[in-house]
């Protein structure tokens, strides 16, 4: 009898062993799934992150390359508003002997360039694409000096309208308003040019000003260039003046 209770007993443990050998393989297994599962999710984490800093990456440089067409093109307009010579065919100017409020000229780099993509545009305008020898034109061709860089640029005379949507009054003026009329103006009506120079002969420190009367100063420029990549656009606006020198017009002599 007790040989025979010895073997129960010794079954009974061997039962038990296999009972917690099936129950650590089952934890195991609950373990390795949970752990597969978790490598999972953040194998797609790393992967979604990593698709999304590449999208950032490549948004970012295109913005970079839109502003520095941009910046290519406010330098060619600003560079061609300096005659440095009394023939030089790339000089842009507004033509009028009395500066024309409503004078802009466009500088393009490509023959598919459509006033419609210039949301200031206005018909009323001059709108010219000045060309070597025809200041005048309003057909759609190259202009610009290069063929490479995707912008295009828009100059055009500061007036008193512009002052006004910059926060131009009578109670905070941006110019010295000499026309005789403080009424204010509109894209249709965008008033007298502005210019920078002296005022009166008396003056010794040249000022933004308008007048009703004819000037030898010249107007304040507008500039406003588009920079373009595969999908957007970077707009840059500034405004340039022609350095006027000291109030002397006339000759001097020693």
């Amino acid at each position: 009898m007790e040989t025979t209770q010895s073997w129960n007993s010794v079954s009974t443990l061997e039962a038990r062993d296999r009972s917690n050998a099936s129950h650590n393989h089952g934890f195991a297994l609950v373990a390795v799934m949970l752990l597969m599962a978790v490598v999972g999710v953040v194998t797609a984490t790393v992967l979604q992150t990593t698709s999304t800093e590449i999208q950032i990456s490549g948004n970012h440089k295109q913005a970079v390359q839109e502003f520095y067409a941009a910046e290519a093109g406010l330098a060619e307009a600003r560079s061609r508003l300096r005659k440095t010579g009394a023939t030089e065919v790339s000089f842009i100017a507004d033509p009028a002997v009395t500066s024309d409020p409503s004078w802009t000229a466009y500088i393009v780099e490509s023959a598919e360039w459509s006033p419609s993509v210039d949301p200031e545009y206005a018909s009323h305008e001059t709108n010219v694409i000045p060309l070597p020898g025809h200041p005048t034109n309003t057909v759609v061709q190259p202009n610009s000096l290069q063929t490479g860089i995707p912008y295009w640029a828009k100059i055009r005379h500061k007036t008193e309208y512009d002052a006004e949507r910059a926060g131009h009054k009578p109670a905070t003026p941006h110019y010295v308003d000499l026309d005789g009329s403080h009424t204010g103006h509109s894209k249709n009506n965008r008033g007298n040019v502005v210019y920078y120079g002296y005022p009166s002969p008396a003056d010794t420190v040249p000022v933004s000003f308008t007048t009703n009367t004819s000037t030898p100063w010249l107007p304040i420029e507008k500039i406003v260039a588009h920079g373009s990549a595969t999908n957007g656009t970077v707009v840059l606006e500034e405004e340039v003046y022609h350095p006027p020198g000291p109030n002397q017009l006339g000759a001097l002599q020693s």
